[in-house]
């Protein structure tokens, strides 16, 4: 009896993964390296979570303190919410449309000042090339990101804009 019952249980745990709803990933990729100004010069990194056939099932948002999963069925739904400063939502993405095996366009919507609360939008292309998802802005492959700081009278009020491979 307790054979049997130990048999069901190894066979159960290694089946289980395939009847998951859970999305589930073989891999992490780094994607895009991300510089704050307005956050005293603050790194994030944008990495993929990639299933066995190298498609895209999460993106990773994360910085020291901080790690945020976004499935891509998230993303698909709407803008999410990546930060928050001071009470304020500050930063935001989505990817309407995307083909998360063979790329689309991310939206990052980001607060411009937070004086009128007024946002602005980046748009980053992505694609698939061979085994490697490619972050691009027009023709320009991007390695890394700079939101610099929107400043009044010395003190920061958003994301002035959002530089492509700055540093």
């Amino acid at each position: 009896m307790i054979r049997s019952l130990i048999l069901f249980i190894s066979l159960f745990s290694i089946a289980y993964p395939a009847f998951s709803t859970e999305p589930f990933f073989i891999e992490e990729e780094s994607f895009v390296e991300i510089l704050s100004k307005p956050e005293n010069d603050r790194f994030y990194d944008l990495s993929l979570q990639l299933d066995e056939t190298g498609d895209i099932v999460a993106f990773v948002f994360r910085s020291e303190g901080l790690e945020k999963v976004i499935s891509t069925e998230e993303l698909e739904n709407g803008e999410i919410l990546l930060a928050e400063v001071q009470g304020r939502e500050a930063l935001f993405v989505s990817c309407l449309n995307c083909d998360w095996q063979e790329g689309g366009e991310l939206s990052v919507r980001y607060l411009y000042s937070g004086l009128d609360d007024s946002y602005r939008t980046f748009q980053m292309g992505f694609e698939k090339d061979e085994d490697l998802w490619i972050p691009f802005v027009g023709e320009e492959d991007v390695f890394n990101l700079t939101l610099s700081s929107n400043t009044i009278f010395g003190r920061v009020i958003g994301v002035k804009e959002i530089l492509v491979n700055d540093y």
